[in-house]
C-alpha cells in the first residue's frame, strides 16, 4: 500500500507536475522578489547593490539552491494546496491532515521534488515581469503591518515610500531586473528620492498583499469627436486636443515645434516622451469633461445641483440620469472608488505616471521584442479608458436637450468677481522684465531638483497663462493638473502627514480642504516665512488657487475669457512661487540645524553663520539634482 508521502508526491506530480510547479514557481518568484527588496532602504528608497545578477540563470540557480530558507518558503506555498492534498489522502483511505501534520509529511518529500530537473528549469526560467507583482504584494503586506495605527512623521515617510514602491512594482513590466534598476535609480535622483518622481500609491492593502483593482487594458485608440463640444470651452478643447494628439501634434509637440533639426531616432524618442505628458493631460481634461456632462445632464432632468448646501457627489447623480447599463458600467469603471479609483487618483494628482513610465516606454521603442508588455497604468491606457467613457456619455447626453442654462451649477465652484480681482491686482514678478528670467530659473531649478514629475507640466501651464491662442486652456490646465501634487509635497516637507488611513487599511492622500491639508494651521505653517504684513494676502492667494483647482477638476470651466486666464493664472503661479519659497525655507532650516549639530552645541552666537551654511548646502543640492 502506498504511504502518505507517496500519495502526496503523486498528487503534486500529476498532470505534468501541475500542483508542484504552481507552488514551486510561486516560491522562486517570492525568493527573487524578497532578495531584491532586501537591498532597498525604505527610508530613502535607495538600492544597496545592483540587481543585474538576478538576470543570470546560473547565478540565480546557485543562489536559490544555497539558500536554506527556500524549504520553509516552499512548505508555506504547498500548504496553500492543503484542500487538494487532503482530498487525495482521503480518496486513498487516509485521514485528513492538519497543517502541522501535513507540514511534517511535506518536509519528507520536498528534497526529492526540488531535485527534479523540471524544478531547476523553473529556477532558470526568466521570473520577470511576473516577479514584480510578487514584490508589490510583499511591500503591500509590509504597509499593512505599518498602517495598523497612524504613523509618526518619520514613519509616515517610511510608509509612503513602501506604498509608492508597491505601486511602482505593481505596474512594472520590465523583462530584466537590470532594466528595472536603471529606471528605479533614475526615479530616486530627486532630493526627495522617489517621492519627487512617483505619486501613485497602493491604496488598499491586506495581510495577503495588494487589494487594489487594476485598470482594464483599453483597446481604444485615436481621438474623439464630441456632439456636445459646443456646450463649453472645456468640451471643445478636449475634443480638439484628442485629435491633435492622434495626429502627432499634441500640446508638447506644439510648444517645442521650433526645436533644432534632430536625427530620426531622436525625433521618435521625443515623440514617445511627449505623448506621455499629452495623454496624462488629456485624461485629466476628459475626466473634467465627464463631470461637466454628468452635472449638466442632471440639471436638464431637474435634479438640484446642491444638497444641504453642498454640491451633490456625482456618484449620487449618475443613477438619476436614466442612462444605459453600458454607460453606467463605464462611469463606474472610471469614477467609482470601489473600482480602480481612476477619477479620484487623477483629479488629486495621484496618477502622474510620466516619470514612472518614461524608461519603460523608451525600452519598448528600443527593444520591442523584449519590452512589449502593455501597462494598465500607462498615461495612454488611462486616457483611453476616460475617452471611452466620455464618448459614450456624449452620445447619450446629446439626446437629453442640454442647454447653456444647465451649466449654471458651475458658478458655485468658480471664483467670484472679488476673488478674481485678487488675482487681477496681485503683483507679478513675471510681468517685470528685470525679475522674470531670475524667477523662472529659480522655479525651474527647484522643480527639477525636488519634484521633476511636475516640472514639465508647470512649464506648459505657465505658457498657457502668459501666452495666447486657441489652445490656451489646454496649456493652462497642465499647471492645474499638478498643483495638488506640489502642494502636498510641500506640506510633507514641513513634517505634516499627507496620508489618511480608514477602514481596513484603505490608504489615501489627504485632501486639499479646510479640514485637512488646507486647515488654517497648515496654511499658517506654509506662509510663516512671509513678513507679517503680507502673510494674510499670501494665505488668501493659496486658498483661491486651491478653489481654482477644484473648479477645473470638477468641470466647472464653461467659457474662459482672457481676464479669467490672467487672474486665475496669476493666483496659481504666485501660489507655486510661495510653495517653492516655503519649501526652500524648510529645507534650509533643517540644513542649518544639522550645521549647528556639526559645529557643536556649545557654540553660541553662530545662528546666522549656520543658516548661511545651510542655505548654501540647499542651493548646491538644488543645482546638482536639477541637472
Amino acid at each position: 500500500m502506498a504511504s502518505i508521502e507517496d500519495v502526496l508526491e503523486q498528487t503534486l506530480q500529476a498532470n505534468r507536475n501541475s500542483l508542484w510547479l504552481q507552488a514551486w514557481r510561486s516560491t522562486v518568484r517570492k525568493w527573487v522578489a524578497t532578495r531584491m527588496l532586501s537591498e532597498i532602504n525604505l527610508d530613502d528608497a535607495s538600492i544597496a547593490t545592483g540587481w543585474s545578477r538576478f538576470d543570470d540563470p546560473a547565478i540565480r540557480a546557485q543562489l536559490v539552491t544555497a539558500d536554506t530558507s527556500i524549504d520553509d518558503s516552499c512548505i508555506t506555498e504547498l500548504l496553500k494546496l492543503q484542500n487538494s492534498l487532503n482530498a487525495a489522502l482521503i480518496q486513498a483511505g487516509f485521514d485528513e491532515r492538519s497543517p502541522g501534520r501535513m507540514k511534517r509529511h511535506l518536509r519528507i518529500i520536498l528534497p526529492g521534488l526540488i531535485r527534479q530537473p523540471i524544478s531547476n528549469t523553473e529556477i532558470t526560467a526568466n521570473p520577470f515581469p511576473d516577479a514584480w507583482k510578487t514584490a508589490a504584494d510583499l511591500l503591500a503586506r509590509n504597509a499593512y503591518d505599518q498602517s495598523a495605527q497612524e504613523p509618526s512623521s518619520h514613519m509616515e515617510t517610511h510608509l509612503h515610500n513602501t506604498l509608492l514602491l508597491s505601486g511602482f512594482f505593481l505596474g512594472c513590466q520590465y523583462s530584466k531586473a537590470a532594466d528595472a534598476e536603471i529606471a528605479f535609480r533614475q526615479l530616486g535622483r530627486p532630493m526627495l528620492s522617489i517621492r519627487g518622481s512617483i505619486v501613485r500609491i497602493v491604496e488598499n492593502v491586506s495581510a495577503s498583499g495588494v487589494e487594489d483593482q487594476i485598470p482594464r487594458l483599453s483597446s481604444r485608440s485615436g481621438g474623439i469627436r464630441l456632439q456636445m463640444a459646443g456646450l463649453s470651452d472645456l468640451l471643445r478643447a478636449t475634443a480638439d486636443e484628442s485629435q491633435d494628439i492622434a495626429a502627432g501634434n499634441g500640446v508638447l509637440h506644439r510648444v517645442t515645434s521650433g526645436s533644432a533639426p534632430a536625427p530620426a531616432w531622436l525625433v521618435q524618442a521625443r515623440d514617445i516622451a511627449y505623448r506621455q505628458y499629452e495623454y496624462t493631460l488629456l485624461g485629466y481634461m476628459a475626466l473634467a469633461s465627464i463631470e461637466q456632462l454628468i452635472r449638466a445632464w442632471a440639471s436638464a432632468k431637474g435634479v438640484g445641483p446642491h444638497q444641504s448646501g453642498r454640491p451633490r457627489e456625482i456618484a449620487r447623480l449618475i443613477p438619476q440620469l436614466g442612462c444605459s447599463a453600458m454607460l453606467e458600467d463605464r462611469l463606474k469603471e472610471v469614477c467609482a472608488t470601489s473600482t480602480a479609483n481612476i477619477r479620484a487618483r487623477v483629479m488629486h494628482s495621484g496618477l502622474l505616471e510620466v516619470e514612472t513610465q518614461r524608461t519603460e516606454a523608451l525600452f519598448n521603442f528600443v527593444a520591442p521584442a523584449t519590452h512589449s508588455y502593455p501597462s494598465p497604468f500607462s498615461p495612454e491606457n488611462i486616457c483611453q479608458l476616460c475617452l471611452e467613457c466620455l464618448d459614450l456619455l456624449d452620445q447619450e447626453a446629446a439626446t437629453a436637450s442640454i442647454t447653456q442654462k444647465d451649466l449654471a451649477w458651475s458658478g458655485a465652484f468658480w471664483l467670484t468677481t472679488t476673488e478674481l480681482d485678487t488675482g487681477r491686482f496681485l503683483y507679478s514678478e513675471f510681468l517685470n522684465s528685470d525679475e522674470q528670467s531670475l524667477w523662472w530659473e529659480h522655479l525651474s531649478t527647484y522643480l527639477n531638483a525636488v519634484v521633476p514629475n511636475v516640472k514639465q507640466f508647470f512649464s506648459v501651464g505657465f505658457m498657457g497663462w502668459m501666452g495666447s491662442g486657441t489652445d490656451r486652456l489646454v496649456r493652462f490646465m497642465a499647471a492645474i493638473l499638478i498643483f495638488e501634487s506640489l502642494y502636498r509635497t510641500t506640506v510633507q516637507l514641513h513634517g505634516i502627514p499627507v496620508l489618511q488611513i480608514s477602514g481596513d487599511r484603505h490608504i489615501q492622500y489627504r485632501m486639499l480642504d479646510n479640514l485637512q491639508l488646507c486647515a488654517p494651521e497648515i496654511l499658517e505653517r506654509l506662509t510663516g516665512y512671509i513678513p507679517d504684513g503680507s502673510r494674510p494676502l499670501a494665505r488668501r492667494v493659496l486658498e483661491l488657487a486651491v478653489k481654482a483647482r477644484n473648479a477645473f477638476a470638477h468641470g466647472a470651466v464653461t467659457r474662459m475669457t482672457k481676464e479669467d486666464f490672467d487672474c486665475v493664472g496669476n493666483l496659481v503661479v504666485k501660489s507655486v512661487q510661495a510653495l517653492v519659497g516655503t519649501g526652500i525655507r524648510q529645507m534650509t532650516e533643517v540644513a542649518a540645524y544639522y550645521q549647528w549639530q556639526k559645529t557643536g552645541s556649545s557654540l553660541w552666537g553662530r545662528d546666522l553663520e549656520n543658516w548661511l551654511a545651510g542655505e548654501d548646502e540647499v542651493y548646491s543640492l538644488l543645482e546638482e539634482r536639477a541637472k
